[in-house]
């Protein structure tokens, strides 16, 4: 498991995969089911997940791997972002990257107000926006200025994202002008955030590449520039195996906890007996 988006008109989870190459439903009573099976439309491995309720449609970031399991080699290396209709499970489109012969890896999306997507590519290091309309990919932060862009959220004015890079920490990104800003620690270290999400003034971030993993509340000064405080919201828990990505729902988040990224060998299999999915689930600050 590796994404996961919350439908609130169906009181759903939807979880995604990156080995299986699939997305199943849990109902709120904890009922599985088949959402997009293996290959769905062309379906690759599945990353960060976005709904838009507005249309009722799921958006995906997907790309192949040699983890992503019954590949074909063609697409070892591709990278797009898919929507789906969140009823039918049909797809309703797909935006692949050039096949510029670079490897890419879309690990996380998130829907801007103009309909458009913003995305980032763990690989290339570079931040791209897709325009849906036109089935073009803008690169608003090139490659080389980070060194492996992953999660994003916007602010409340939807004129700018933080985005996490992996070894640099956190920054700020003017989706006008492609400005770039470090965001200040406050105290605590911003490397090796996965997930970044964002609840009131404060960022929400799953640090898969500190040990102990941990996932962490940040709360930003009124400049969204510099971290004031921060609080521990889980950390060094028995379920963890390396958690990866989250959804902020009402004054909860829940996050996925084992991704079993560890456990791939050299080839991208992985070994049996492995446990199901966990998501576990921690309250937000502010809202004790």
């Amino acid at each position: 498991p590796e994404g996961i988006a919350w439908d609130e008109k169906r009181q759903r989870f939807l979880l995604g995969s990156v080995h299986q190459r699939r997305v199943v439903s849990v109902s709120a009573d904890g009922q599985i089911s088949e959402f997009l099976p293996l290959g769905q439309g062309g379906l690759l491995s599945v990353f960060g997940m976005q709904i838009d309720a507005a249309s009722d449609s799921l958006w995906l970031a997907t790309s192949g791997l040699r983890e992503s399991g019954d590949i074909d080699a063609a697409w070892l290396g591709r990278a797009g972002i898919m929507r789906f209709n969140l009823e039918t499970g049909e797809r309703q489109a797909a935006h692949w990257l050039p096949d510029d012969e670079r490897e890419h890896v879309l690990g996380d999306l998130q829907l801007l107000p103009d309909g458009k997507v913003l995305t980032t590519d763990s690989v290339s290091g570079e931040v791209l926006r897709l325009d849906p309309a036109s089935g073009a990919f803008e690169v608003l932060l090139p490659s080389g200025t980070m060194v492996s862009p992953q999660g994003l959220v916007l602010d409340e004015t939807g004129q700018s994202a933080w985005v996490a890079d992996y070894r640099g920490g956190i920054f700020r990104l003017s989706l006008a002008d492609g400005v770039l800003k470090k965001v200040a620690e406050g105290g605590t270290s911003h490397h090796g955030i996965d997930g970044l999400y964002r609840s009131g003034d404060w960022l929400v971030a799953i640090q898969n590449g500190l040990r102990p993993n941990r996932v962490v509340a940040l709360q930003l000064d009124n400049t969204g520039l510099a971290v004031e405080r921060f609080e521990v919201l889980a950390a060094a828990l028995p379920e963890f195996n390396e958690p990866t990505l989250g959804v902020v729902v009402a004054d909860r988040f829940h996050f996925i906890a084992n991704s079993h990224w560890p456990e791939f060998d050299r080839e991208g299999a992985l070994p049996d007996g492995l446990t199901g999915p966990i998501v576990l689930s921690v309250q937000l600050p502010g809202s004790k």
